[in-house]
């Protein structure tokens, strides 16, 4: 953490100071505390501060991450070499951004948070402002799980606007990462509907929405397969739809042209 760095020289001056403090009657008791001050500041501070520092100096996941997303990601894959690296710190600044809160394990594996972080850049590729605001926790099981909004259901994923949480089975978020094709992408799923929540000024209702059987012909995935791997009934058709443009673009572009035309205006070609 740059904040730290920026701290050490006045931990070290404090650390001088109440020694000569103790050794002198209190004699440096006025040159410890603008130091204290600084330090509080500092302290109050840090997350801007390391804010500042990783957006001008933006890391770059694991290598075990990138190739992940180079061999198994197909919207990773279609970006030129320029985007690969902006998409990959965006990744990154997503997780020093965002809270992951694991439930049911003892940690959030950084492979699943890159994958979840990676589902919430991708849609915001052409945005400057790239992370979702309101959105900051995310809630993370080892695999379905049961929540207030569902109680009777162990499920794969939900949000819940009021508080600004999204939660994901790690399960679902991996598999369907490692087998796109065979597994529905839970994790666009969530963030196609975070996005719609925090961009009312679309005219979202004026876009073409397509029917359970022309989302099929767009990526094989029937309407009984996605409800059933997300374990609820109640899967908006609009949010599937986004998913699908980033995942199977080629496919939805033959099928459904005056759509993908639309999304391509909005989210820019990935």
């Amino acid at each position: 953490m740059f904040s730290k760095i920026v701290s050490f020289p006045f931990v070290a001056a404090a650390l001088i100071l109440l020694y000569l403090n103790w050794t002198n009657g209190g004699e440096y008791t006025y040159y410890l505390i603008p130091v204290v001050i600084v330090l509080a500041i500092i302290y109050a501070l840090s997350p801007q501060i390391d804010w500042w520092w990783y957006e001008r100096h933006p890391p770059l996941p694991h290598k075990g991450i990138i190739d992940i997303f180079q061999k198994k990601f197909p919207a990773f894959q279609r970006l030129a070499p320029k985007e690969k690296t902006k998409f990959l710190n965006r990744v990154q600044l997503f997780i020093h951004a965002k809270e992951f809160m694991p439930k049911g394990w003892e940690n959030v594996p950084e492979d699943i948070k890159a994958m979840i972080a990676a589902s919430a850049v991708l849609i915001t590729m052409n945005k400057e402002a790239f992370l979702p605001p309101d959105f900051d926790m995310y809630v993370v099981y080892p695999g379905a799980f049961p929540s207030p909004q569902h109680p009777r259901s162990f499920h794969a994923s939900e949000i819940y606007e009021p508080d600004g949480v999204a939660l994901f089975s790690g399960e679902h978020i991996l598999k369907s990462f490692i087998e796109p094709q065979r597994y529905y992408n839970v994790g666009l799923h969530e963030f196609a509907k975070i996005y719609m929540h925090n961009h009312p000024e679309i005219d979202w209702e004026s876009m073409p929405l397509p029917t359970w059987e022309q989302l099929e012909e767009v990526s094989g995935f029937p309407e009984k397969g996605i409800k059933d791997w997300m374990g609820i009934e109640d899967v908006p058709q609009r949010a599937v739809s986004i998913s699908h443009y980033f995942m199977f673009p080629e496919r939805m572009k033959e099928v459904l042209p005056e759509l993908y035309g639309r999304y391509h205006l909005l989210f820019s070609k990935i």
